[in-house]
């Protein structure tokens, strides 16, 4: 799945400016708006002797640059990134108990998911995406 987003700051948009006067901002790009998002999963199962079955899951996940701000401030700029993760699954033959292995984030990709600047009191923060994420998973349905 891909999607491409074309965005344009509109020309009658005032941002407040430090003079409590509006700001247009020209020639920028709106925040929150990567260009391209494309994700793709992949998956193949065996069916084991037993009735039993393994699966193997992988999906990668990309996100092109974008501004957390109005303004395209350097430091709220995130750069492109791309994540990928994977899982492989055992399945009963009664589909009651399953076991999985799971990674979040293999390539352990450091990206930012939102950042926010209150210049005028010298404070910005940042949300940082999670880092590689490894786990397992034991489960029964009833």
């Amino acid at each position: 799945i891909a999607t491409w987003l074309e965005t344009a700051a509109l020309d009658d948009v005032q941002l407040p400016g430090p003079t409590g006067r509006g700001i247009a901002p020209r020639e920028t790009r709106m925040p929150l708006t990567p260009d391209w998002t494309v994700g793709a999963i992949g998956r193949y199962r065996w069916t084991m002797p037993a009735g039993s079955s393994v699966t193997l899951q992988g999906g990668v996940h990309y996100l092109s640059s974008q501004y957390f701000d109005a303004f395209n401030s350097p430091a709220h700029f995130e750069p492109s990134y791309t994540l990928v993760n994977a899982r492989l699954q055992w399945l009963s033959a009664d589909a009651k108990w399953n076991v999985a292995l799971w990674a979040e984030n293999l390539t352990d990709e450091v990206f930012r998911t939102y950042s926010f600047d209150l210049a005028f009191l010298n404070f910005g923060t940042s949300v940082y995406g999670r880092p590689r994420w490894v786990g397992a998973t034991i489960g029964y349905s009833f």
